[in-house]
């Protein structure tokens, strides 16, 4: 009885040690790099410039069919661009552009 206390004693001790010296490491996706060109497109239809490459973020101002837009750099299904006559700097989802 002595000899199955020790042995069952040195297996949940020598299993602490190995689970002491193990780490999990979690992180996140990996960041999406900006693709930066420089390109006049054109706009598809009415479409909305924002803050941040999300749905979520704040919108700037909305620019509608013809208007032209100067592409800065793509991430994420967006294209940064700054509107050509008004200068003015967002973010638009790029299937919006021609």
């Amino acid at each position: 009885m002595v000899l199955r206390k020790t042995m069952i004693w040195s297996c949940l001790v020598l299993a602490a040690v190995f689970a002491a010296g193990c780490q999990v490491r979690v992180e996140g996706p990996p960041r999406s790099e900006v693709v930066v060109v420089e390109e006049v497109r054109t706009v598809r239809g009415t479409a909305e410039i924002r803050t941040c490459p999300s749905m979520y973020c704040d919108v700037r101002m909305t620019v509608y069919r013809g208007w032209q837009v100067r592409v800065l750099g793509y991430r994420d299904g967006y294209a940064e661009v700054a509107v050509v006559d008004t200068h003015v700097r967002g973010w638009i989802l790029t299937r919006m552009l021609y």
